[in-house]
C-alpha cells in the first residue's frame, strides 16, 4: 500500500509545521574501502558512520508555536537543539515515524512580491534516527469491515 504524502506531516517540539508545503528525509552512509591486495582489482567496503538531515518547505506563518518560520529561525541563531518527528497527522493511520534530534544549519526565507512568502529549513540530524513502522497493519485490517469471517488467528485450538 502506497503512503499518501498527504497525511504525514513534521513536528517540531510537539507541533506540525503550519502551512507544510512538502519535507524530505535524507539519509546517508559513508562506505569505507576495506580493499587489499587478496581481492584483485575490485573493491571492498565497509560500512561507516550515518548522516541524515530532513529539509521542509512551507509558507511563512508567524506565531508563538516553536514550529513557526519565526521560532525556527530563533532556534538556529541561538543554536537550540530541537526533537524533529515525521509522523501521521491522522490517528487511525498506520503509523509511519521517524524521529530524532537535530541541529538547523540553513534556514531560507523568500518574500516574493507576488503569492506568499515561503521558507526552506534544514534539519540536521545530531545522533540516532529511530524508525518505527508498523507493518502489521495490512495484516490486522485486511478483511473487508463488512466481513463476518473468523478472526485472522483462531487461538480456540490452541
Amino acid at each position: 500500500m502506497a503512503i499518501k504524502g498527504s497525511i504525514y506531516g513534521l513536528k517540531i517540539e510537539g507541533h506540525y509545521i503550519p502551512c507544510e508545503i512538502s519535507c524530505e528525509l535524507s539519509v546517508t552512509r559513508d562506505m569505507i574501502g576495506k580493499s587489499g591486495s587478496a581481492h584483485g582489482k575490485y573493491r571492498r567496503y565497509r560500512y561507516g558512520y550515518i548522516d541524515w538531515q530532513i529539509t521542509a518547505d512551507a509558507r511563512t506563518v508567524i506565531s508563538s508555536l516553536k514550529s513557526s518560520a519565526n521560532r525556527l529561525l530563533i532556534s538556529q541563531l541561538e543554536g537550540v537543539e530541537l526533537d524533529v518527528e515525521m509522523t501521521a497527522r491522522i490517528s487511525n493511520t498506520q503509523a509511519f515515524d521517524i524521529k530524532g534530534k537535530v541541529l538547523i544549519p540553513n534556514f531560507t526565507l523568500s518574500m516574493p512580491n507576488t503569492g506568499y512568502s515561503t521558507y526552506n529549513v534544514t534539519f540536521q540530524g545530531n545522533g540516532d534516527l529511530t524508525v518505527d513502522a508498523e507493518e502489521f497493519w495490512h495484516i490486522i485490517n485486511a478483511q473487508p469491515y463488512d466481513s463476518d469471517k473468523p478472526n485472522i488467528v483462531d487461538t480456540t485450538n490452541w
